[in-house]
Order: C-alpha cells, then structure tokens, then sequence
C-alpha cells in the first residue's frame, strides 16, 4: 500500500480522488479535514471525520478490483485554534478564521443552511484496474441521496497509472478524466513517491464547476510516515485559491492485510 485516499472533499465537492489501487486486500483509513472557506456562493466553517474501508481483490492474471466504502461524521472540530495559531506565529492570513468563534460546525450553500453531524453513509467507489508498471483504471462513484454533503450523481472514471523505481526511491504517476452524469467534468493527476518510510506527493485536479467561486482548480502537498508495518500517519496541505476542499487534513492508515507495501 503507498497512499489512502489522501485528499479529502468535504461536503460541496462530493467528487472521488482516484485511489491508490495498491495491493491491500483490507485497510482502515481515519481522516480529520478542517475547512473554513467564505465565498459568496457558501460559507463553511466545520470538520469532516471520515473513515473508508477499503477492500480489494485480485481478478483474471494481472486485474484488481477496489472497493471504497465511507462513513462520514461533521461537527465544529478540534483544529481551529492549532491552525489559526500556526497562521499567526508564521504571519500567514487567515481568510477570517481568528474572527469568529472556534469549533463553529457552518455550512451555507446557496442560502441553504445544510449543516448536519451525521454519522452517514458516503458514496461508496469502485474501480478495476489492470496492467503491471502500467495499468488501466477504470472505475466509478454509486449516488446516494443527494443532501450536500453526498452529491446523488453518478460519476464514471477512466485514467491510467505509470510506475517505477530507481534505488530505493518508488514513484508513482496518475492521470484520469471523471465525467458526471453528463453534467459535468475534471481532470485529476497525482505525482507520489516513496523513499524509506516517507511518502510525499503532489495532487491536481480541474474543478467540475466552470464559473464562479466553485471553479478554482484544486492543488495539495501531502506526505506520511510509516510508524509501524502496515501503519501510517500523515497530512494534506490544500493551497490557495480555495474550491471548498480541505485547507487541512490529518490521517491514520491501518493495512490489516499482508498484501500492503
């Protein structure tokens, strides 16, 4: 295993991040987002916790099927204050956050208050993949109710990962075109490495909205490192401008399989 779904959407852009299709046949992946974001299409200020279990299994000689099912709970959180703080102590803006009380849970979109603490059910993804250093993805999200924080719209994937090695550095390149139930459609690309017990990368991704405060394209760091086999601790910085992704992310991975890498 190299990565888990590392970047997390919360609840406007209910849109999936190809997944790492790594060799794991079950694994547990804990995420805390915070986002505060206000725009004049929406104005956020909450936490999403989410955990995925993650199951695949091998099909055919060199096929794989991944299966990514979440459950999603969302409240005001615990990280505005260590976040704002980080802002101050390195002089960096913070878009209003110092402004209002901490652990506020707010989520207006449109002029409709959505905000909601769950838990609930996200929607589930699955994907097939086949090749060795070259692989096909092929892949989709099953809709569930639409309710602002699930989109209720299908979305279909197709992409391609490239791998390889060079000593002891392993990397990882990932490109793929989602297209929404004919509505809509983005572009998302991971570059990922891993060196010793380090992994680090890069994700871009178009936005599936093509005007207005929703239309940025998506742009995070992340790294991790492995404390134990098979576990692994890690954050995503998203960058500025903000489309109502996560500004920051903590995550837990768990690889209770011996496939994992």
């Amino acid at each position: 295993m190299l990565f888990a779904q590392e970047v997390v959407f919360p609840p406007v852009q209910r849109c999936f991040v190809l997944p790492p299709l790594g060799r794991e046949t079950l694994s547990f992946h804990l995420y805390q987002a915070n986002i505060f974001e206000k725009k004049q299409a929406y104005y956020l200020d909450l936490e999403e916790t989410r955990l995925t279990v993650n199951i695949s299994f091998p099909v055919a000689k060199a096929g794989r099927v991944y299966l990514y099912l979440p459950f999603i709970y969302t409240g005001g959180g615990v990280m505005d204050g260590a976040i704002d703080g980080f802002h101050r102590l390195f002089g960096l803006p913070d878009g209003g956050r110092g402004q209002v009380p901490y652990g506020r849970n707010t989520y207006l979109l449109f002029a409709r208050d959505l905000a909601r603490r769950g838990p609930l059910v996200g929607e589930p993804e699955v994907f097939f993949s086949y090749g060795g250093y070259f692989k096909i993805i092929l892949g989709g999200k099953i809709p569930l109710k639409n309710d602002g924080f699930r989109s209720g719209r299908s979305r279909v994937f197709l992409g391609g990962s490239l791998e390889g090695k060079a000593g002891s550095l392993y990397f990882k390149s990932t490109l793929g075109l989602a297209v929404a139930a004919g509505k809509s459609s983005f572009f998302t690309s991971r570059m990922e490495a891993r060196w010793r017990r380090l992994d680090f990368g890069l994700l871009v991704r178009t936005s599936p909205y093509t005007a207005g405060d929703l239309s940025h394209a998506a742009v995070a760091a992340f790294a991790a490192v492995r404390i134990y086999r098979g576990v692994k601790i890690g954050m995503v910085e998203d960058m500025a401008p903000y489309d109502t992704s996560a500004d920051f992310t903590l995550y837990l991975s768990v690889d209770l399989s011996t496939g994992g890498n």
